[in-house]
């Protein structure tokens, strides 16, 4: 629209420099004077700037997104370590028998982390696939990141695959290093 017939509304000059923006504000003022004296220049300020104030509701919810998810994965690691951590506790007489009838530590040990860690596997593959519909779904709310961003993905199956192991260990080798009797009395 011809700047004669657009008086009424705010108009934006953008200025192409090599060099610092600012720099040149007292020459764009001097050159919109020369061409209309009733011009008053406002604000000036780099572009930059401007894409920033434009996008800094987005980058908040981005960053409180963010927040929430670790807050998820914390979450997530906690109820996974006490599921699993309960349900090797719940197999102590279990192990106690096995204990008696001659199974050795090690062999109990991996028994039952190969168990759980089959179960956090199965787990973590149905979970990715999950994610991998639902970012593919959210992908338009995702700013510097992919749907499928592989440091993303590796980091949440490696903090998880990580508390399973731990929380299928620890219970295990506390149960296998107790003699058979001791457990077999707890009941």
């Amino acid at each position: 629209m011809p700047y004669e017939q657009a008086r009424s509304t705010d108009m934006t000059l953008v200025v192409r420099t090599t060099g610092e923006p600012l720099s040149l504000a007292r020459a764009v003022r001097t050159e919109v004077r020369g061409l209309d004296a009733s011009l008053a220049v406002g604000s000036v300020r780099p572009l930059a700037s401007v894409v920033d104030e434009t996008v800094a509701p987005l980058r908040f919810y981005l960053l409180l997104a963010s927040v929430f998810a670790g807050v998820a994965l914390v979450l997530a690691a906690v109820g996974l370590y006490g599921v699993v951590a309960y349900a090797v506790v719940q197999r102590t007489r279990e192990l106690g028998i096995r204990m008696a009838l001659g199974a050795r530590a090690g062999q109990l040990m991996g028994m039952v982390l190969s168990h759980y860690l089959l179960l956090t596997a199965v787990g973590l593959v149905l979970g990715l696939g999950l994610a991998w519909g639902a970012s593919r779904a959210l992908s338009h709310l995702l700013n510097g990141v992919g749907p499928t961003d592989p440091l993303t993905y590796g980091l949440v199956v490696t903090v998880l695959g990580a508390v399973a192991f731990l929380a299928a260990l620890m219970p295990a080798r506390r149960v296998a290093h107790v003699p058979p009797a001791v457990v077999l009395r707890a009941d």
